[in-house]
């Protein structure tokens, strides 16, 4: 592990999205925590990136993760954790600007679900992976058509993904 150029990457990647906190180094770890981002390298080629985003009074963390510390995997990671943290801030300001509330659901080990809510009608998004978003509950229709009429997803007509609760990024 190139602490160097680990440390590099970490800096560049934060301060391009106006991310700024403290690097922190032990014998076989350099970890990074920043307001919503916390980014910890292990030397033994492990590394992961968790973003957080406020949502109402709590936070939803973002986890991605890697089985190596190269400098251009580290990179990957944060831009991934990044990326689905801010995909899911869109759908969620989305979703505002249409009337729902949003609210932390729960927490998987990598990405946290949001109930969204508009007077008794809700449905739940949560995303797995970075290039979809699941949404589900009894009023996901209504959801997912909200967030292709903003421009956020496909149309929910095409057939996006495999299954009718997955839809695709724009």
């Amino acid at each position: 592990m190139n602490n160097e150029d680990i440390e590099f990457v970490i800096k560049q990647m934060t301060a391009s999205a106006g991310i700024k906190g403290d690097m922190m180094f032990s014998d076989n770890k350099i970890a990074f925590k920043g307001k919503g981002i916390s980014i910890v390298v292990f030397e033994d080629d492990f590394a992961r990136c968790r973003s957080f985003l406020k949502v109402g009074n709590e936070y939803a963390g973002f986890l991605a993760s890697v089985e190596s510390s190269e400098p251009i995997h580290v990179a990957n990671v944060i831009q991934q954790s990044l990326s689905t943290r801010d995909k899911m801030a869109s759908c969620i300001n989305a979703l505002k600007d249409e009337g729902w509330d949003a609210s932390v659901h729960g927490c998987s080990e990598y990405a946290s679900t949001i109930l969204v809510s508009n007077g008794n009608r809700s449905a739940v998004l949560h995303i797995p992976y970075g290039d979809g978003v699941v949404v589900y509950g009894k009023n996901y229709k209504s959801v997912a058509n909200t967030l292709a009429r903003c421009g956020i997803i496909e149309d929910c007509r095409k057939d996006s993904f495999d299954s009718r609760h997955i839809h695709k990024f724009i």
